[in-house]
């Protein structure tokens, strides 16, 4: 182990303005992470947010929101902004999308992924999406006081943000997020602190992906960096023996259209000229079509994806289900030409924005597929 500010060989400028970067969650370290990175010479952004700016945002984004003007709006959008006024020249794409929603072929053009988010489900899904799609995620999170980074190199037989578990992580979905810190610390005059941590985290984080971008992947080190309350170290990581190495899985086969517009139906029938007669389709997450109370049985309809429910809108009236799990409800996960979902849309049946979908045909064979116009649909829906 050793301090991390060693940086290794010098990377081309050239190189880092070809270079693309995602990063998804502008808050507090995501406005950090683009201040950073523009004043490194990173020119090619795609942001990815679908929440709207907050108080706390304004206090710690590094002066690029303000809370007499900006409260309200939309956090892609007005730093997408900033990266053009900073320079007309720079590329930046704003996408007011969940994180949730997009599928490992959206990430595969860029050359790292920032996850700023403080949403655990939205960690660990782009945790698991970019493992099997060989892009290296960029974790940067700041604890309250203290700043924190995780850095894993996705490829093939190396841990993940997933799998790769340090003692401090944690599936728990009740973490704290950074705005219910910050209501607690505004009143003992500690965010000037926050802010500072903030950037603490983002000039951590883009120091590593920039020096990064001159080193081959087998040249890259497989290591995470972390506080630990006093210094920046970093540990090598080793693979999780519960879980088997990720590798980039086949291209699918593509179909015309996109997510948004296509129904289960039309999708059906492309399959069947394609495939035969008699396909199923599998759903990404489970699809409620109902939803019964644990406690007193009640039944009352959801007619949406799992991941979408709310656990405010899983209530039947009188008992709360408190926790949102697969066997709350009654679900249907695949889907037939006979579905009574056949005149949905796949989005609105929980299907990701440039992802595989699983399909089996009438003898069981599996093969996976994707909708060509699903990036140019999305660019369409956001500009």
């Amino acid at each position: 182990m050793k301090p991390i500010y060693d940086f290794g060989e010098i990377v081309s400028l050239e190189r880092v303005r070809a270079a693309r970067l995602c990063v998804l969650g502008c808050g507090a370290i995501g406005c950090n992470v683009v201040l950073a990175a523009l004043q490194m010479g990173w020119s090619r952004f795609t942001l990815v947010d679908f929440d709207k700016i907050s108080a706390h945002n304004c206090a710690r984004s590094g002066g690029i929101f303000l809370p007499g003007r900006d409260v309200g709006k939309s956090k892609v959008r007005l730093l997408a902004g900033y990266i053009r006024d900073w320079d007309p020249d720079c590329e930046a794409v704003p996408l007011e999308v969940d994180v949730r929603d997009l599928g490992g072929r959206f990430f595969r053009g860029f050359d790292c992924v920032v996850c700023a988010l403080d949403n655990m489900e939205s960690v660990w899904h782009a945790g698991e999406i970019l493992a099997d799609s060989g892009i290296p995620l960029y974790r940067g999170a700041t604890n309250g006081w203290n700043s924190s980074v995780e850095i894993v190199e996705n490829r093939p037989g190396r841990a993940c943000l997933c799998c790769g578990k340090d003692p401090s992580d944690s599936r728990d979905l009740r973490v704290t997020s950074c705005g219910e810190r910050y209501l607690s610390d505004i009143g003992r005059d500690r965010v000037p602190a926050l802010q500072v941590s903030s950037a603490l985290c983002a000039n951590r984080l883009v120091a590593a992906m920039t020096r990064n971008l001159g080193l081959s992947l087998e040249e890259r080190p497989d290591i995470r960096y972390y506080d630990t309350g006093r210094e920046l170290m970093t540990f090598d990581l080793i693979r999780d023996r519960k879980c088997d190495c990720h590798g980039i899985p086949p291209e699918p086969d593509i179909l015309p259209g996109n997510v948004f517009q296509t129904t289960l139906n039309q999708f059906i029938s492309m399959l069947d000229k394609k495939i035969g007669q008699g396909s199923a389709v599998y759903g990404a997450d489970d699809y409620i079509q109902e939803g019964v109370c644990r406690r007193c049985g009640a039944r009352y309809p959801v007619g949406r994806p799992l991941r979408r429910v709310r656990e405010s809108e899983m209530r039947c009236g009188r008992c709360p289900i408190t926790e949102r799990k697969a066997d709350d409800a009654v679900s249907v996960s695949v889907f037939t030409a006979e579905s009574p979902a056949r005149e949905r849309t796949l989005f609105d049946l929980g299907f990701r924005i440039c992802g595989s979908i699983l399909v089996a045909d009438a003898d069981g064979h599996v093969s996976a597929w994707t909708l060509s116009g699903d990036w140019d649909c999305l660019m369409k829906k956001n500009m």
